[in-house]
C-alpha cells in the first residue's frame, strides 16, 4: 500500500466518523466501499489488524507495511 494511500484512508477515518466505525470493525470492507483497490498481500495485513481505536488502527497499518518499526 503507498504512502499516499495509507495517508487518505487514515485522513478520512479522522474526518469521518462513521468511515472510522466501519474501518476499525471491518477494514477491508470500509476500504473497498470506497474505492480503493488492494493487493491480497495488503488485504491480508488489513486482516489481521485487531484496533480499539484509529491511533492503534494506524500505527499497526504502518508497522505492517514497513513504514515505521
Amino acid at each position: 500500500m503507498t504512502w499516499k494511500t495509507i495517508n487518505e484512508i487514515l485522513g478520512l477515518a479522522s474526518i469521518d466518523p462513521e468511515f472510522c466505525e466501519h474501518l476499525l470493525a471491518n477494514p477491508i470492507a470500509a476500504i473497498d466501499s470506497k474505492g480503493y483497490l488492494l493487493t491480497i498481500e495488503e488485504r491480508r495485513v488489513l486482516y489481521n489488524i485487531q484496533a480499539k481505536d484509529i491511533y492503534d488502527f494506524s500505527t499497526q497499518l504502518l508497522r505492517k507495511t514497513g513504514y515505521i518499526q
